[in-house]
């Protein structure tokens, strides 16, 4: 179990993937590229990115408390089915 967070974007440090895949972001810089809610207005503007409209929303407003919930929920699990943990 695992949150991938296109925040970070390891695995898309030029942009290149995210402007191929998903071209409502395709004008906004590299800076803003994985976190357009974080981008300004008028960058949203200028890129024609209208968040709730032409691309969504932020889903996960807090991915790090988010990755915690999840860890523990594994864990508790893990907790109460020890006769099925091999590893």
């Amino acid at each position: 179990n695992f949150i991938l967070s296109p925040v970070a974007a390891s695995q898309d440090a030029t942009g290149e993937y995210t402007r191929k895949w998903v071209p409502e972001l395709s004008k906004l810089q590299n800076s803003v590229l994985h976190e357009p809610w974080k981008a300004p207005a008028q960058v949203l503007q200028n890129a024609g990115v209208v968040l709730g409209e032409n691309y969504p929303k932020r889903i996960v407003p807090d991915i790090k408390a988010e990755r915690v919930k999840s860890a523990e929920a594994v864990l508790e699990m893990r907790r109460r089915n020890q006769q099925f943990n091999t590893d």
